[in-house]
């Protein structure tokens, strides 16, 4: 899986945070972070802000713990448009995720909140 969803994998070199938006309680009790970020783009020399919020695994999710989230999310669908799709787990977490047209794989997979 690709994407900035993992706070402490945020580097400050390649994907910084802009704009922290506060946070969310999952019906797990665990806590969610909310943000704008912005990526490096070299070739301009400059910051780009990303439109959307984005959220971040509870901080306490290891790699594993995710993909296992995740997986299960993904056997239960409730939405898809295109690549995107959107599950929801046995304790009520929303997952959205995209999946390769080519691979089948997903690609970058996030907490969805309505």
């Amino acid at each position: 899986m690709g994407g900035f969803h993992i706070l402490n994998k945020l580097n400050n070199k390649l994907v910084r945070i802009a704009e922290n938006l506060g946070t969310k309680v999952l019906p797990t009790g665990e806590t969610v972070h909310l943000a704008k970020i912005e990526y490096w783009i070299k070739e301009m020399g400059k910051w780009d802000l990303k439109k959307d919020t984005h959220t971040f695994f509870p901080s306490k999710w290891d790699i594993n713990k995710i993909k296992k989230v995740v997986q299960e999310a993904s056997e239960n669908i409730t939405f898809k448009q295109g690549n995107k799709y959107r599950g929801i787990t046995k304790q009520g977490i929303e997952i959205e995720f995209y999946i390769s047209p080519e691979t089948r794989e997903i690609t970058t997979a996030y907490i969805y909140f309505k």
